[in-house]
């Protein structure tokens, strides 16, 4: 229903408070634009704050390697126990 959780690009940002300056209610530009009334709301808010200075920022550590690399190191593991890395 709503799209997974991701970091917000610059457009998507500008997207929404432009949709949401044309007297759209959060909750229809949550329908259009598929995202949670949560999201939509934080950004307007975040705008209505500070205007387009500050942008949601990444929390947490940046992980070393992706999903799909854990799962290839797994599988070699896997196969040969053994095996220098």
């Amino acid at each position: 229903m709503t799209k997974a959780k991701k970091e917000l690009i610059i457009f998507e940002y500008k997207e929404i408070v432009s949709i949401w300056k044309c007297n759209i209610i959060e909750r229809n530009i949550g329908k259009v634009l598929n995202y949670s009334q949560n999201t939509i709301h934080d950004v307007i808010s975040i705008y209505k704050n500070s205007g387009y200075k500050v942008l949601f920022s990444k929390t947490g550590k940046p992980k070393l390697i992706i999903e799909r690399d854990s799962y290839h190191l797994i599988k070699i593991f896997k196969e040969d126990r053994k095996v220098n890395l």
